[in-house]
């Protein structure tokens, strides 16, 4: 059995969401995560623009492989 978590977090301030994405690379690089077939571990980061009726853009993604 393996766990999975979800999260969708959104911040008002870059810096703010700069200093997350940053916490969780470094803690993800560090730990033991399980990868089914066909699936990948990750976490993105983007420019969410959905508030101003546009689409989302892609700042970085991370992939625990």
């Amino acid at each position: 059995m393996l766990y999975r978590i979800r999260v969708d977090l959104k911040f008002p301030q870059k810096s703010d969401s700069d200093e997350v994405w940053t916490v969780l690379k470094r803690y993800l690089k560090a730990k033991d995560i399980r990868n089914l077939a066909e699936e990948t571990s990750y976490i993105d980061y983007h420019e969410c623009n959905h508030d101003e009726g546009k689409s989302c853009m892609p700042i970085e993604r991370f992939e625990k492989v």
